[in-house]
């Protein structure tokens, strides 16, 4: 828990901004209204999916990235953690040319507000002036983003704007709000709100800005060859209409015959529509130069004016926004792409069709032309009756009529195109602008706390597991009882001290009760009294030193006369506790070096009396198998009522082995996480235990257990809680 808070306060927290736009998809229905459509004859619609990709794409946030000067962040220190300042600095810095910027961190300056003089790098600057920095021109302005003045002290840094972008595209999330719906739901986290609002607005007004940009390309094109075609007829018809003019001043023309008419008119209307198939068939000639040419992004597209297939129009039209969605996404993905790949093969697929069509329009149109010839050259032998001026002047007239109206259809077609190029509305508009949410959407303390209270509830389990059931010593009373048929006299608790000697410590009163049980438990009392009694174990360090000596200890408050014998050659360690290790002991008495008097040496206990080890315990076990232990147990029953036999572990050396068949009773010390259970498990078949006489075992070094350390209960290792004593 004081993990999870210590990570809540050094974390900061993370806001989500999300927006709304509404894209023109072709495929899913979405139509502009029709007086907008009206006058933007080149909108576009646009593919959901496509769209998702462009404004994810690396071109747009890193434009966004740089007009909101993310690549210079200025942070706040804190107490626990640096905070963006984003909204809470007065000042901010703008890089000149991000391009060269060199990543750089902690550059602390100061701001003096009233003076408007910042302090960085050991000198003075003033607001809007460019530095000249080792990693990169930059200047600090007000920052237009203010809401909150902080305290500082501030610091900024500079980052690498590929870094800055990778990012943001990874925080930017844009989905549709379902498959049959053109909405584009957008969203970004991050830790301060103003700021991933603003982040949101950026980018989707440079994903329409570009959008916008894309759709006037076309009409700019459209509109210089309309402009260069309306020139060029303006000087025709200018012509005419002098040439007109001058002809009727000279020969003084007013009206012509009917018939006359007549025959001019027919003349004149196949002369039009010979005039129309061959535009017609120079506009095919120019599409025809478009489709076939393979680099047609960097050329205007012609205009399909003057034809009447409107399906080749629209294939044109078509041809011309694949090509331009093509050279756009070639910028921002990989040439492997597979929906460029797909773009390229659909442009590549329209081509053929598009030439059949023109061939088979120019097919049509020479044909009619052929038929048109004809019929004018049985006019024109007609018309040579007709008196040459007239026919001069029809020709003239016929002409001026036939620029005439080219010229208005020139200008109507120019200010529709300027009406479309003058219209701001992209193929997209906004549903919903960027709003952050009130509150953070991570981390959750909730989740975080809750996640840190179950984790540690599992690790104590795990813990607790690993300690006990992965534990190869021996813990609870149940796995003794559960082992071996030996019966359990007695269980002695922990007692946490230094001190051997624990009877009757005020600190651990409860081991005095533990030991008079131990005492009452071996039956020493009956009517054929136990007077030996061993004390060994199964490895060394189980504490049957212990339990001698503090048994010994207990058995002189019944006023009976108590021998103490270190008879552990290998290890004396009641030898040790009594400083008598090198004292004559066990080992000269059974080698014949001393009496039996000169060995037994009183305590300061009352009633009890201690036998050392000796001196000379070289060879140990031929010293116990070769003396005359018969005699030394002999003069133990004679002169004490209890004797306590402190002897080697059973298991390492057959120390105890030789010496059981002169005890009356053996206690073997099994001591709480330090027996090892596998030697538990053999003990009723180990052939060194089965020779101990009345064998009973004292359960040592119980501890404590549970959460409230200083409850101690009673049985199956769990301590002592059920202890009656005087208070």
């Amino acid at each position: 828990m004081t993990a999870a808070w210590v990570y809540l306060k050094i974390t900061n927290p993370v806001y989500e901004a999300t927006a709304t736009i509404l894209i023109n998809d072709a495929k899913k229905g979405v139509e502009d209204p029709r007086a907008v459509e009206s006058f933007d004859i080149y909108t576009s619609k646009k593919i959901v999916e496509n769209e998702i990709e462009v404004i994810k794409s690396k071109t747009l946030v890193r434009e966004t990235a740089e007009i909101l000067h993310l690549f210079s962040p200025v942070f706040e220190e804190g107490f626990f953690s640096s905070v963006p300042a984003y909204t809470s600095c007065p000042i901010m810095v703008e890089v000149k040319d991000v391009s060269k910027i060199e990543e750089a961190e902690l550059l602390k300056f100061q701001y003096d507000e009233p003076k408007e003089i910042i302090s960085f790098n050991g000198k003075a600057y003033n607001l809007n002036e460019w530095i000249s920095y080792s990693h990169g021109e930059i200047r600090f302005v007000k920052n237009p983003h203010l809401i909150n003045k902080g305290s500082g002290p501030f610091y900024f840094s500079l980052f690498d704007p590929r870094e800055i972008t990778n990012g943001l595209i990874k925080n930017l999330d844009v989905q549709p709000s379902s498959k049959l719906s053109t909405v584009v739901n957008l969203s970004i986290k991050d830790v301060v709100p103003q700021r991933a609002e603003n982040i949101l607005n950026a980018l989707i007004k440079s994903y329409n800005n570009a959008a916008l940009n894309d759709k006037n390309t076309l009409a700019v094109s459209t509109l210089k060859f309309l402009e260069d075609r309306i020139r060029l007829m303006e000087r025709d018809l200018d012509s005419l209409e002098l040439s007109i003019q001058q002809y009727k001043s000279t020969r003084g023309i007013v009206d012509l015959s009917e018939q006359g008419k007549l025959f001019l008119k027919n003349v004149g209307d196949n002369d039009q529509r010979l005039s129309d198939i061959n535009m017609q068939l120079a506009v095919l000639r120019k599409i025809e130069d478009y489709v076939l040419s393979k680099k047609n992004s960097t050329r205007i597209v012609p205009s399909t004016v003057g034809l009447n297939d409107s399906r080749l129009s629209a294939l044109i039209q078509k041809l011309y926004e694949s090509e331009i969605q093509y050279e756009r996404l070639k910028k921002t993905t990989a040439e492997n792409n597979p929906l460029l790949l797909s773009l390229q093969n659909e442009i590549e697929n329209m081509r053929p069709g598009i030439i059949e069509n023109i061939r088979n329009q120019r097919s049509s149109l020479i044909a009619g032309r052929a038929n048109l010839t004809s019929t004018n050259e049985k006019y024109a032998s007609v018309l040579e009756t007709i008196p040459r001026q007239e026919r001069e002047l029809l020709e003239a007239s016929r002409q001026q009529a036939i620029k005439n109206s080219v010229y208005t259809f020139l200008l109507q077609k120019s200010e529709e195109t300027a009406l479309s190029y003058a219209s701001s509305e992209g193929d997209s508009r906004l549903v919903d602008m960027a709003e952050s949410s009130i509150f953070p959407i991570a981390p959750k303390k909730g989740i975080i706390y809750g996640g840190a209270f179950v984790f540690a509830f599992f690790l104590g389990i795990a813990w607790v597991t690993k300690k006990e059931l992965l534990n190869s010593k021996v813990l609870f009373r149940s796995e003794i009882e559960s082992s071996t048929k030996i019966p359990i006299a007695a269980e002695i608790s922990h007692t946490g001290l230094k001190e051997y000697l624990v009877m009757d410590n005020p600190k651990r009163p409860h081991l005095t009760e533990q030991f008079r049980q131990l005492r009452a438990a071996i039956g020493l009392f009956g009517e054929t009294p136990k007077k030996v009694i061993m004390v060994t174990s199964a490895i060394a360090g189980e504490g049957k030193s212990f339990v001698s000596l503090n048994f010994s200890t207990s058995l002189t408050r019944s006023n009976k006369k108590i021998l103490l014998v270190d008879i552990d050659l290998r290890n004396p360690r009641l030898s040790h506790f009594y400083n008598a290790s090198n004292l004559p002991g066990v080992a000269e008495f059974l080698t014949g070096n001393v009496a039996f008097d000169d060995i037994v040496r009183r305590t300061p206990t009352a009633n009890l009396y201690f036998i050392a080890a000796g001196k000379n315990r070289a060879n140990p076990t031929e010293i116990l198998m070769n003396g005359d232990l018969p005699k030394l147990f002999d003069r133990f029953r004679e002169d004490f009522d209890y004797i306590i036999v402190d002897t080697a572990p059973v298991d390492p050396v057959i120390d105890a082995f030789i010496i059981s068949p002169f005890c009356d009773s053996t206690l073997f010390v099994v001591r709480h996480g330090k027996t090892p259970k596998t030697i538990l498990q053999l003990l009723d078949e180990n052939i060194k235990v089965k020779a101990l006489k009345s064998a009973l075992i004292v359960f040592n070094g119980v501890r404590s257990r549970g959460l409230v350390k200083s409850v101690f209960g009673y049985g199956y290792g769990y301590g002592y809680e059920y202890v009656y004593s005087d208070n």
